[in-house]
């Protein structure tokens, strides 16, 4: 499901940036030195389910450590989202929404 579509290195990310909506994400790494990595993967929809929750698993996977989660995109997907990834790396200081047009913000814990 996951596939890289471009990739130039792949250093521990000084911030990653998350763009999602009801059919995919897009990943975006940004390291120390400038150096950037993307990853796109599919998402099957919340109707599906298990295969859902194993895609959102994947994104989670492709934002890795980072320090700094910059989440965008649609609502309902990016909640999904933001629950998956405090659920495996419990830091939800990390993330960061930003809807378009809007000024960044912390996401409140849950």
């Amino acid at each position: 499901m996951t596939e890289a579509t471009r990739t130039r290195h792949a250093a521990v990310p000084a911030a990653a940036v998350v763009w999602v909506d009801r059919a995919h994400a897009v990943t975006i790494h940004v390291d120390a030195d400038g150096r950037v990595s993307i990853v796109s993967t599919a998402l099957p929809g919340a109707s599906a389910g298990d295969e859902e929750n194993l895609a959102l698993l994947q994104v989670v996977e492709a934002i890795g450590d980072a320090p700094r989660v910059i989440l965008l995109g649609d609502p309902e997907t990016r909640t999904a989202l933001e629950r998956e990834y405090v659920a495996i790396w419990h830091r939800p200081e990390r993330l960061v929404e930003m809807n378009l047009g809007q000024k960044p913000v912390p996401v409140p814990a849950r």
